[in-house]
Order: structure tokens, then sequence, then C-alpha cells
């Protein structure tokens, strides 16, 4: 296996061999230069960020993507990142015949490839993969009952600003109940605002980038107002952390897990009711429950060994 690493995010591949791995800037004369270089000693391609490669090969080519908003952008997005996601998504449909098919990873996304792109079943592979084995640990630490959790960044689909409206008005019936989240200064608007919910009394609290195991293992209950996902890998994350999980009433949700409640993401009083009325002491509480598995080894089968 010979890795194109984007200089992006190299840091995170230090331990591939060098001699196993190319790092290039992530610029389509970049690609187009690799894949002409070598494209005779290649036996399969996997490209893993949504982009085919810029040339049809000789090869298995497969194409893992892994962002709805490439297929549909909220209305509520920014004007400037919708121009930017248009822009990206009209790139890679003009390069789709350079791939053999595409890998997904739900349900979710197979039914915005078929409406939104006309993209056949036939060529669509559902292969979601994923290992979350190193939160099993924390099934078995007490939760503290009074805890919530969103862990995720400040990005506009994740929803925090309605998350927070909509905390306002939990804490006025339950003051005592307290919110976690995770933005970091790569959104310093959303970072103020809960800034300034907290000093104006919410009891609220933002720990910035972390490691997931310290803030899973505190809550008991995982809140997901998030408007779109790719896989929603919180979702599984605190689902094997024994977290109970209260999401948005969105396919993406339903495609991983059967949440223990839902709640309409666009509406904070909506958001607020359930969050309240949704508690294990409830008579009529239903736990939270998986929907999908992990299909790494079928995903590797489709490639010459």
């Amino acid at each position: 296996v010979f890795f194109l690493i984007d200089s992006r995010c190299q840091e995170v591949f230090k331990h591939i061999p060098d001699n196993k791995k190319l790092v290039l800037a992530a610029t389509y004369s970049n690609r187009l230069t690799f894949y002409k270089t070598h494209k005779s000693k290649l036996n399969g391609v996997l490209c893993f960020g949504n982009v085919p490669p810029p040339i049809r090969l000789k090869c298995k080519v497969y194409t893992y993507l892994h962002n709805p908003l490439l297929l549909a952008t909220p209305g509520t997005y920014p004007f400037k990142q919708k121009v930017s996601k248009y822009l990206k998504t009209t790139f890679i449909k003009l390069h789709l015949p350079n791939t053999d098919g595409i890998f997904i990873q739900t349900s979710f996304m197979a039914d915005l490839l078929r409406t939104e792109w006309k993209y056949p079943d036939s060529k669509t592979w559902l292969f979601p993969f994923y290992d979350v084995r190193h939160f099993d640990v924390l099934k078995t630490i007490p939760k503290k009952a009074n805890e919530y959790l969103f862990i995720n960044d400040g990005n506009p689909h994740k929803n925090h600003i309605n998350l927070l409206k909509a905390w306002a008005l939990v804490n006025e019936k339950q003051p005592a109940w307290r919110l976690h989240l995770t933005v970091t200064d790569r959104n310093p608007a959303v970072k103020q605002l809960i800034e300034t919910y907290a000093k104006e009394g919410l009891n609220v609290v933002n720990h910035g980038f972390v490691n997931p195991a310290d803030v899973y293992s505190i809550c008991q209950y995982l809140v997901y107002p998030s408007l779109t996902e790719s896989f929603g890998l919180g979702l599984m994350e605190g689902y094997a952390a024994g977290l109970q999980i209260i999401a948005s009433d969105l396919p993406y949700a339903h495609s991983v897990v059967k949440p223990s409640a839902t709640f309409n993401p666009l509406n904070p009083q909506n958001i607020a009711e359930v969050i309240l009325k949704t508690r294990l002491e409830n008579p009529d509480f239903m736990a939270t429950e998986l929907k999908t598995q992990d299909m790494l080894e079928p995903m590797l089968a489709m490639f010459p060994r």
C-alpha cells in the first residue's frame, strides 16, 4: 500500500514510513502529475477525500464520499461557503467517470446520491467503518445524571446557536443541568457566544479541544443538534461510551442509531421540551440502540490482494 497524503494533515501520518507515502499540497496539478507518473504501477486506488482521480486509470478505482454538504447544503449555511461547496461539487461530478463507484457510510448518503446526483445504486456501496472499542471501558463508569454533552466544533451546520437558545429554556426549569461543549478558536464567533451566555448565568462549560474520553466519562446524555453529518462519529462514540442520545430528527441520525428521543433542530423550544422529558428515571424512557456495523473488511475485499 502506498499513501498519497494531503500536506495539511501530514502530522497525523508521521508513523507511515517515508518510502510508503508521498506528501503533497492538495492541488489539481499535483494529483495529475502523480497519477500520470505512477499509473502503470497501480493495481487499485481508494480516494478517501471525496474527489476522484483527475484521469481515468486502468485499475479499479473507488472514491469514498463522506461529506453530505457536497450533496445538499443546508439553507442556513453562509453564502460564501455555499458557493465553495457548489464549485467543489461541480468539479467532483465532472470527474465521476474516473471512478468505478462510490463508497459511502450511511443509507442517508445513498439516498442523497440517488436523488441529488442521480448516481446509480449499482455503483454505490455502503461501507461504514469505525473503531470505537476504546470507548467501551467508559460504559462502566458512573455518569453524572445532570450532565449533557455536544462534542463538536462550531461549524454552522453543527447548530450550536439553536442549542444554546434551547439550553437557556432548559435552565429556566432545571438550572442545575449543565451543558458541555467543545468549540475551539477555529470558530471564534460561536466561542464568544458561549462565553456571553455563561456570563449571563447559563449553566454551560466550553472545554475547547479535548480528549473525547474526558467528557464522555462525565456525561449521562449526548445532545446532537447537528443539521447534517457525514456519519456522526460522535453518535457512535457516545453510544460506545454508554451515553443516551437525544438527537435531531434527521436521516443521518436514524441511519446509525435509534436515539432515545429526537427533536426539531431548528426549533429551540422543541429541543428544550424533548431534553427536559427524556430522562433515565422516567418510566417511558427508551435506551439508545445501535443500527450500524463496521464494514472495513468487506470494503477492503473490493480491491485485488
